[in-house]
């Protein structure tokens, strides 16, 4: 059983609703294994701005999702702003959201490991 953070819920709704059968992160868990189907189900709208992402979130789907009423959920959570960047490389184009931290490119790695053989031989 999870306890709900006061960021989730609102003050009233804190105290009469101490356990829930769903936390945060059985959702979180829930959308990266299900991804685009419960995913689009939470999701009312998206706007992609240059170097900015905005989320609306559907609030009934979402307080369904955690078990709990509605009227129970902060209602800052249906807005989320964030960056992000476009990283291209040839015809494939990644959006980045979120501080991330710099992966090795295994593309540019073998080319140069193929290279450093080459040059050895």
């Amino acid at each position: 059983m999870a306890i709900f953070s006061a960021r989730l819920l609102l003050p009233a709704a804190t105290m009469r609703s101490r356990a829930s059968p769903t936390s945060a992160a059985d959702i979180v868990t829930r959308l990266r294994g299900q991804g685009g189907l419960f995913g689009a189900d939470i999701l009312a709208n998206g706007r992609i701005a240059r170097g900015q992402i905005d989320l609306e979130l559907n609030l009934k789907t979402l307080a369904s999702a955690f078990g709990i009423a509605a009227d129970h959920l902060h209602p800052d959570l249906t807005h989320i702003t964030a960056p992000f960047d476009l990283r291209r490389r040839g015809v494939e184009t990644k959006v980045i959201a979120g501080d991330m931290a710099p992966q090795p490119d295994p593309h540019l790695l073998s080319m140069l490991i193929r290279a450093m053989a080459g040059s050895a031989t």
